[in-house]
């Protein structure tokens, strides 16, 4: 379990778990031109924002119901109650994104629940390799669906550029964790999260420099930059870094705000043009 950390700190923590749900659309051209495309889209992105909102809620109320039914507290029938009612809501909104979107984003929302379940069960048990690997790879499947909903086509550009948005976002959740995992025995988390640190916007800046991203999409390279100072203070005796803003959270921030730019400029010039 991680310590109790202050309101707006969690707030943004919770803000760049979801941001992936819209990452995408700094990369490609999102919402497109047809206003009825557009609508649909902004719909999509609403759905699986509450499928995860209401989900994360489920979880939660789970958790704490298990815990008061294990004390044997007179609070048990009232968070099962809420249990029950968060997951009925999310069921909901799980039903209405599945009549905007197709059986296979369905079923790949369906693995993002599960997978981001098996991530939080890791956390909260002291299990750092379910924890860190569930929530890279959860991350990544909710930047793909997102992908997905612009661009209706499944290639290997969308997937590495999901798994570049995951990557970094898991590195945020990593060191958000970090006191429960630099308390454990294990030693492999460290190189994971510098990985993780870094490939995101690596990958962005590779592809661009390989003419499968528009040019100004090197910049990312900031990203790294930053990243590596932020390395150089962590020895792999040192563990994990839990700074936020000036810690994972900034460079993801950055990382993101560099790309959102690059869309803009992009825009910019189709108009200009």
């Amino acid at each position: 379990m991680t310590k109790n950390r202050g309101f707006w700190a969690s707030f943004l923590y919770a803000a760049i778990r979801l941001s992936p749900v819209a990452a995408p659309a700094a990369i490609v051209p999102a919402p497109p031109d047809d206003p009825v495309l557009a609508g649909i889209l902004i719909k999509q992105w609403l759905a699986l924002l509450m499928v995860l909102v209401t989900w994360n809620m489920t979880e939660g109320t789970a958790i704490l119901w298990m815990n008061a039914k294990r004390e044997v507290s007179e609070k048990t029938r009232s968070y099962l109650l809420a249990t029950m009612i968060c997951g009925a809501i999310s069921i909901g909104f799980l039903q209405y994104l599945r009549t905007l979107s197709s059986q296979g984003i369905f079923i790949l929302t369906l693995a993002i629940l599960s997978v981001r379940g098996m991530s939080r069960t890791g956390w909260e048990n002291a299990r750092p390799a379910a924890g860190f690997v569930g929530a890279i790879t959860g991350h990544s499947l909710t930047a793909l669906v997102s992908f997905l909903f612009i661009t209706h086509t499944l290639d290997w550009q969308s997937a590495l550029c999901a798994l570049a948005i995951g990557a970094s976002v898991g590195a945020v959740e990593a060191s958000w964790h970090a006191s429960s995992i630099n308390s454990g025995a294990t030693r492999w988390p460290p190189p994971l999260f510098r990985l993780s640190l870094c490939v995101g916007p690596t990958i962005i800046a590779t592809m661009a420099m390989c003419n499968q991203l528009p040019s100004p999409y090197i910049a990312v390279v900031i990203a790294v930059i930053l990243a590596s100072k932020l390395l150089k203070k962590t020895g792999n005796d040192e563990g994990i870094p839990s700074g936020l803003l000036i810690g994972p959270a900034g460079i993801y921030l950055t990382f993101l705000g560099i790309m959102s730019a690059c869309r803009a400029y992009q825009s910019w010039m189709s108009l200009q043009s």
